[in-house]
């Protein structure tokens, strides 16, 4: 609109008699990153609409109709930030292939103050809309590499029991991101996965030393410059008590780790 904080409009209109009719119009904050009709619920169509608000942030507002009145399905949140508010965008998506449309909300991982918002192994949580304008229903809660093309979907039996660390190179492409089991300050004390991200040149080599080494790998993803392999931790665990018990429930194989792993493209 010209202003300094930009604002957008959408319209919904319906075409009789060859003419276009508008039915309603909602204003937006920011400007829209992706607009989308798909399934709210199995009942429900809906207008998914995922704005970009300042330099990086990002909301989703869901619109239908409703007795012939166009209205937003998600309460606005408080008077500050949407309820829906990322600090970064996250485009709604069928997350998990059920037909309806999930909201994404990119979260911080448990003690990861020192990273930048840049850095950040963000976990993105996947919710869908509760039918009482709210986002109440966890469906997946996932790790993704958007560069690698590859999600990593967290366990349900890890959920609240783990953070993630990585580590970057100077271009800031990963090289390394470690799942690990934590304590009740949110320290990492036990591996649960590693991913190592392998120049192919010396991946072999790499895999060579983990098979020496006895440990357990697979490969998640490859082409001619790059190899991601995901290690299982070590046998065992220095952890006493209900903690080791814990630790030692929620550990996966290889072939269950495997089925968590989605190739995007």
């Amino acid at each position: 609109n010209g202003e300094e904080e930009n604002t957008s409009e959408l319209e919904i209109v319906k075409y009789k008699d060859k003419l276009m009719q508008q039915v309603g119009m909602l204003i937006y904050d920011g400007y829209p990153d992706k607009v989308q009709i798909g399934k709210v619920s199995k009942e429900k169509t809906a207008v998914f609409v995922d704005m970009i608000i300042g330099a990086h942030s990002a909301y989703t507002q869901v619109a239908a109709l409703e007795n012939e009145t166009l209205t937003n399905l998600l309460k606005q949140g408080d008077d500050v930030l949407p309820a829906t508010f990322k600090q970064h965008p996250l485009r709604s998506r069928d997350i998990d292939n059920d037909g309806i449309i999930e909201i994404g909300i990119p979260t911080e991982p448990p003690n990861s103050v020192e990273y930048s918002l840049v850095e950040m192994p963000w976990i993105n949580l996947w919710y869908k809309w509760d039918n009482n304008n709210a986002l109440t229903e966890l469906a997946l809660e996932e790790f993704s590499d958007y560069e690698q093309g590859y999600r990593f979907n967290i366990p349900e039996m890890w959920k609240e029991k783990y953070t993630i660390k990585t580590e970057r190179d100077e271009k800031l492409s990963l090289t390394k991101a470690e799942f690990s089991y934590i304590d009740s300050t949110d320290k990492p004390i036990a591996t649960l996965l590693s991913i190592l991200y392998l120049p192919s040149e010396i991946s072999k080599e790499e895999e060579n030393k983990l098979k020496e080494s006895g440990r357990e790998y697979f490969v998640v993803k490859e082409n001619s410059t790059q190899v991601v392999i995901a290690v299982l931790p070590k046998q065992g665990t220095d952890l006493k008590g209900a903690q080791g018990e814990e630790y030692q429930r929620i550990i996966l194989t290889k072939d269950q780790l495997k089925d968590y792993f989605i190739l995007e493209k």
